[in-house]
């Protein structure tokens, strides 16, 4: 698993909070508007490990119509890594994410974000909650975010890894059989 190389100091993140702030200067403080800033980070971060970031994503229930995130961290495989959910300074961001879960959105690895405020549920419970408005603080959370890993992928990367070694080892012990004169 890769980490996020991400510093308080690095551009996307002083972009993050110099849009902030020119929401700010213009008076305009609404999610949609807002929920850009830290998109284009989250999109920052994504590329990092190749992953994409998709708006919108469905989340599929048993019953009930599907919900949406506002994002998800997608892999080649499409895979999600991490589902966002974002709010404005205006909202109780602990009252909806109270709603959210409640509604059915998984708590495997789940940012829900306000332009200074972001609470991380991580498999099944709550494990962060930050004032994002101090940069360090917002790259603490972005990683806590980015490296965690779900345990069935983990299993997965290990399976992948190992059957790459096993491979490269059955083909060693298959070119020494044949150069032998055994096969």
């Amino acid at each position: 698993m890769d980490n996020l190389d991400l510093k308080p100091s690095h551009k996307p993140v002083a972009e993050y909070y110099r849009a902030l702030e020119q929401f700010r200067s213009i008076g305009v403080s609404h999610e949609s508007a807002v929920r850009s800033a830290f998109q284009n980070l989250l999109d920052a971060c994504c590329r990092k490990f190749g992953w994409t970031l998709v708006a919108e994503w469905p989340i599929k229930r048993a019953k009930g119509h599907a919900l949406r995130a506002d994002g998800a961290l997608v892999d080649g495989f499409r895979l999600s890594h991490g589902l966002w959910e974002a709010k404005d300074a205006a909202d109780d961001l602990r009252k909806e994410v109270r709603k959210k879960l409640e509604a059915g959105y998984p708590a495997e690895n789940i940012l829900f974000q306000a332009p200074e405020r972001a609470i991380l549920f991580q498999n099944g419970r709550e494990v962060l909650d930050q004032d994002i408005s101090v940069p360090e603080n917002l790259v603490h959370t972005l990683k806590a975010f980015f490296e965690h890993q779900k345990p069935e992928y983990a299993s997965w990367e290990d399976a992948v890894v190992n059957f790459g070694e096993e491979s490269q080892a059955s083909s060693l012990v298959l070119a020494n059989l044949q150069f032998s004169g055994m096969v």
